[in-house]
């Protein structure tokens, strides 16, 4: 029984005095209120915009994946060629001939491999430096936004 005097004393004092708490959440008119809408409003586009940067970027490094698997397999596809040719040119030799293009067609895969690898290294690294700098560019966008605020708090709090 105790517990509800603050609650009815609270609530029989605001319709007295005319005010009612709707109306205080309603129509909110303090600059206080107005400066959190406006903050939400840039952190969700502030989101919005790192969000469509991270697709974009999803999609530069997903092009250049493909492009990468695409030139290694015509790569292997070139080595592959070349062996053959290797080979039929050797069936016409001695089996010495035969045996240094065994050995040719080793070294051209091997060759084409550490190709593959390169590639593929190179390929990793950019995309870890992309993401690298899209991280750097975020903390400096998230550490503009917020000196940005305190300043209009503190602006807003020497008025």
């Amino acid at each position: 029984m105790n517990k509800w005097i603050p609650i009815v004393g609270a609530t029989v004092l605001a319709m007295a005095s005319g005010m009612s708490w709707a109306q205080d959440a309603a129509a909110p008119s303090t600059p206080a209120s107005s400066t959190a809408a406006q903050n939400a409003a840039e952190r969700q586009a502030a989101r919005q915009d790192n969000r469509a940067g991270r697709h974009d970027t999803a999609a530069a490094n997903s092009d250049a994946r493909q492009q990468t698997r695409q030139d290694a397999r015509g790569a292997r596809q070139d080595t592959r060629q070349d062996i053959r040719n290797e080979r039929q040119d050797a069936m016409q030799g001695t089996s010495a001939d035969r045996q240094k293009a065994r050995q040719d067609a080793r070294a051209a895969r091997q060759d084409t491999r550490q190709g593959n690898r390169k590639a593929r290294r190179s390929t990793v690294k950019a995309d870890s430096s992309a993401r690298q700098s899209t991280r750097a560019d975020a903390r400096a966008t998230r550490k503009k936004a917020r000196d940005d605020a305190r300043a209009s708090r503190q602006d807003t709090h020497d008025n």
